[in-house]
């Protein structure tokens, strides 16, 4: 299989834009946009290598779901890729503090006064819910009310030790 992974990598060197377009989609099983030959190389190469050794592991990837903001990232995996990643990682975890890795149940509500503002956070199952939207992750939530990039565990307190708050403005 290795010999095959690096044959149909090195092909890759050889074909023009509209068979690497091509290729592109048997790869990842819709269209490109991109006419730029190097980029189409390495995506292809990417999900070449992704589908055969099959890409990051169950807990880079739940570390990436508990970390980012998901709605803000396209990211086109092979055909196939997602279902195996979605077997492997299964649920998302609930949340927990990153100090002591202790989830933090499910129903607790969270508080940070912002701006004058009391903010509820609401801890789910899938989630956190402010208001009446569902976020993935409380960096996404302190995004939300801040209008910058926090570490959602330091700004609602969860880190212990944390003494770094964002300043409050009136």
């Amino acid at each position: 299989m290795e010999h095959t992974l690096a044959a149909d990598i090195a092909a890759l060197e050889g074909m023009t834009v509209p068979q690497l377009r091509r290729r592109y989609w048997e790869v990842f099983g819709e269209e490109t946009t991109s006419r730029h030959k190097a980029y189409l190389r390495k995506r292809i190469a990417w999900g070449l290598q992704a589908s055969a050794h099959g890409g990051l592991s169950p807990l880079a990837h739940g570390k990436i779901a508990e970390l980012a903001d998901t709605r803000l990232l396209h990211v086109r995996l092979p055909v196939g890729a997602f279902e195996r990643i979605a077997a492997e990682v299964g649920a998302l975890r609930p949340a927990s503090d990153t100090e002591t890795g202790t989830p933090v149940e499910v129903g607790t509500v969270l508080t940070r006064r912002f701006k004058g503002v009391e903010h509820r956070v609401e801890v789910l199952a899938d989630g956190f819910r402010h208001g009446d939207r569902t976020y993935r992750s409380l960096s996404a939530v302190a995004r939300a009310i801040t209008g910058t990039s926090w570490n959602g565990r330091l700004f609602f307190g969860l880190k212990k030790g944390a003494t770094s708050q964002p300043k409050e403005t009136a």
